[in-house]
Order: structure tokens, then C-alpha cells, then sequence
């Protein structure tokens, strides 16, 4: 019964990794509502949170500053990933821009 216990917390993890991944892919070009989602999953939170022990590669690490640094990489990666995954755009920032008024 305890696997099963696990699968489903892998499970629920991964469907709210996911999630969130798109939500912040739909609204890539609204500040104001990545900031909404920032802030829900902020607030979603029931107190702090300690991690003992974390697998990664197959191998337990329980040193608390080498936890620290993967999960600082793995966060600090994050960006990167979600623009890699956002559709180059067919202009140039120039046509974005308006013409400048000169008054003489």
C-alpha cells in the first residue's frame, strides 16, 4: 500500500509541474497574471518545508547544501527551459516600436 502511496504523490507532482508549466507558457506575454500564478502558488503553501533526503540519478543526497545547490540549478534552469518552448516571433522589435515625434 505504501508504493501505491508514492506513485500517486509522484503522479499528483508531476500533473502540478506540468500545470503550472503551461500556465506560465499561456500567459508569457501577461506580467500581471504570471504574477497571479507566482502568488497562488505561494500562498498555496502550508508552512515551511524540509527535505531530508532527495533522489536524483538514482542516488539519495542527503547533505543539506548539496540539496540546496540542485534544486537552486534545477529552479535557476526553469526559464530557460520555458523559452525554449515559446514559438520565435516572425518580426523584428523594430516594427514593434512607433515612430519617434520630433518637435521643432
Amino acid at each position: 500500500m505504501l508504493h501505491i502511496g508514492i506513485t500517486l504523490k509522484k503522479l499528483k507532482n508531476i500533473t502540478e509541474k506540468l500545470y503550472y508549466e503551461n500556465e506560465f507558457l499561456k500567459y508569457s506575454h501577461d506580467i500581471k497574471k504570471t504574477w497571479g500564478i507566482i502568488g497562488s502558488i505561494i500562498n498555496n503553501q502550508s508552512g515551511p518545508a524540509t527535505i531530508d533526503v532527495l533522489m536524483t540519478d538514482g542516488r539519495k543526497v542527503t547533505d543539506p547544501i548539496e540539496i540546496a545547490k540542485l534544486f537552486n540549478g534545477y529552479f535557476s534552469g526553469v526559464g530557460r527551459s520555458l523559452e525554449q518552448k515559446i514559438p520565435q516571433g516572425q518580426k523584428q522589435i523594430e516594427e514593434y516600436q512607433t515612430p519617434s515625434l520630433s518637435f521643432r
